[in-house]
């Protein structure tokens, strides 16, 4: 009965220590991250609030032209990337293309597939959707 015992503690132990150590070791997290001269802005926009002028919505669309960042960005997954725009630094993380939810704890969110790689638009495109809900 003791050894029963034993062997289910170190299971136990094994199951929600050691794998998600051993996951979390080995889950490789991209960050990429675009200075001005890697991207043209083709698109910024801010939807505003008629009464108050609060800014509701910010869309901002990037055409990567750095061909060493396009391509590490298509052959990513699920990445992590930092915009440096406007003289500020933003995060910038994916979100699956059909989840009607934006993810928390980033500045902007972006388009993914179920594989977790960046849905471009016309190849080199990425259009990226202010997120007002950091954490």
């Amino acid at each position: 009965m003791i050894m029963k015992r034993i062997n289910s503690t170190k299971a136990i132990i094994f199951c929600l220590v050691i794998v998600p150590l051993w996951a979390f070791a080995n889950d490789s997290i991209n960050e990429i991250e675009l200075f001005d001269d890697d991207y043209e802005v083709v698109n910024y926009t801010e939807i505003k609030m008629r009464y108050n002028e609060n800014i509701l919505q910010i869309g901002l669309v990037l055409k990567i032209t750095n061909s060493e960042k396009l391509n590490e960005l298509k052959n990513s997954t699920n990445p992590i990337i930092y915009i440096n725009f406007n003289n500020q630094k933003y995060m910038a993380k994916g979100n699956f293309i059909f989840k009607s939810s934006l993810e928390f704890g980033c500045d902007f969110c972006f388009p993914i597939d179920e594989n977790g790689r960046i849905t471009f638009f016309k190849d080199e495109t990425i259009y990226f959707i202010r997120c007002h809900n950091k954490k």
